[in-house]
C-alpha cells in the first residue's frame, strides 16, 4: 500500500510540474508566437500595399504620353476668374450658332466649403426657340469648362421662350483660406 500511495504522489507530483511548466513557459511562448505571427500578417499587408503603389506609379509612368493629352484638357477647362474672357466669347458663339440672342451678366456664387477650386459665376439669358436652347445646354455641357449649374428657369417671353441659367465655373486657383477673402 505505500508503494501504490508513492505511486501516487509521485504522479501528482508530475501533474503539478506539467501544469505549472504549461502555465509559465507553454503558454506564454504560445502568445509570444501569435503576437509574432499577427505581425508578419501586418508587415505583409504594408509591403503588399507598397508593392501595389509602385506598380500603380510605374504604370503612370510607362502611360506617361497616353495620359498627356487628358492632362493638357483638364489645364484648359479652368477659366481666368479676373478675366474670363474666353468663356464669355464660347457662350457669345455657341448661343449664335443657334440663333439665340444672349445676355451675361457677373453672379455672386455662395460658398461652398466642399469646393477645391475657386468659382466665377454668370448669370445667362437665352431668347429663341426651344430646341436651340436645349442645343445649346447640351453643348456647354459638353464644353471643356467645368461649368455646374446651378438653376435653370424656363420661361415664355412675347411668345418666345427664354432660359435664365445660373453657372458656376470653376478656375484653376486652388481653394485656400487666404483665397476666401479674394471671394
Amino acid at each position: 500500500m505505500i508503494s501504490n500511495n508513492k505511486n501516487y504522489f509521485i504522479l501528482i507530483l508530475w501533474i503539478i510540474f506539467l501544469g505549472v511548466l504549461t502555465g509559465v513557459v507553454i503558454f506564454p511562448c504560445l502568445r509570444d508566437i501569435e503576437k509574432e505571427s499577427q505581425q508578419i500578417v501586418f508587415q505583409k499587408k504594408i509591403l503588399n500595399f507598397f508593392e501595389n503603389r509602385i506598380k500603380d506609379f510605374q504604370n503612370v509612368q510607362e502611360g506617361y504620353y497616353l495620359y498627356q493629352p487628358v492632362a493638357e484638357k483638364i489645364g484648359v477647362s479652368f477659366i481666368d476668374r479676373e478675366v474670363p474672357i474666353e468663356f464669355i466669347e464660347f457662350l457669345e458663339k455657341e448661343a449664335g450658332d443657334f440663333g439665340l440672342t444672349i445676355d451675361i451678366s457677373p453672379f455672386n456664387v455662395p460658398f461652398d466649403e466642399k469646393d477645391l477650386w475657386l468659382s466665377a459665376g454668370f448669370q445667362v439669358f437665352l431668347k429663341g426657340n426651344f430646341s436651340d436652347c436645349l442645343k445649346f445646354l447640351e453643348r456647354l455641357e459638353k464644353s471643356p469648362w467645368l461649368v455646374d449649374i446651378l438653376q435653370l428657369r424656363v420661361g415664355e417671353v412675347k411668345k418666345e421662350l427664354s432660359f435664365i441659367l445660373t453657372l458656376k465655373v470653376f478656375s484653376d486657383e486652388p481653394f485656400l483660406k487666404e483665397n476666401e477673402d479674394k471671394k
